[in-house]
């Protein structure tokens, strides 16, 4: 056997799910964190996009009868980035540990997990330590980097309208 990943089949090597062995924590813990940061990775980029897309519809109408260039079209988005993470990932963690043990339900792993005299207590453990990452990155993003990010939007917006002396007219519309 080359290692704890591999499985000899018939003298083929079939490859498990392979996993990082880190001194102190155990394979359960390390198979609850993968799947938590599967899973939220996946669920923050979907809402995050979504909300993306959202915003960009918004803005394009503006930006197209302006005649912004693009360069600062995507500029705005990005600033705009911190706002939405800040509202996606706590709502993208609780998917994570709901999706998780859900499908550690419907796979019965949690069934398989109780003789082997694991409660349900232990299991918690890892998606606590992701829940206090979690929340480090949130607090990051909206004490420091979302109020820079706004900021930066503010001067940057001024610094476009100063320069599109028609931002916004339209004729024979009262403005």
């Amino acid at each position: 056997m080359k290692s704890d990943a591999y499985l000899q089949h018939e003298g083929e090597s079939v490859i498990l799910h392979p996993v990082l062995k880190i001194p102190g924590i155990k394979i359960i813990d390390q198979a609850l964190l993968r799947e938590l940061t599967l899973t939220f990775s996946l669920s923050l980029a979907v809402m995050t996009l979504a909300l993306f897309i959202q915003q960009m519809l918004r803005f394009s109408d503006v930006f197209l009868e302006t005649g912004i260039p693009f360069s600062l079209f995507l500029r705005f988005l990005l600033y705009v980035l911190p706002f939405f993470l800040v509202l996606t990932i706590p709502i993208a963690a609780l998917m994570a540990s709901l999706l998780t043990f859900s499908r550690m339900n419907t796979d019965r792993e949690y069934t398989a997990i109780q003789p082997a005299g694991i409660s349900p207590y232990r299991l918690i453990r890892p998606v606590f330590f992701f829940a206090l990452l979690i929340t480090g990155a949130s607090l990051w993003l909206s004490l420091y980097v979302q109020p820079l990010s706004g900021t930066s939007l503010k001067n940057q917006f001024y610094a476009a309208l100063k320069q599109q002396r028609n931002f916004g007219l339209q004729e024979g519309v009262f403005n």
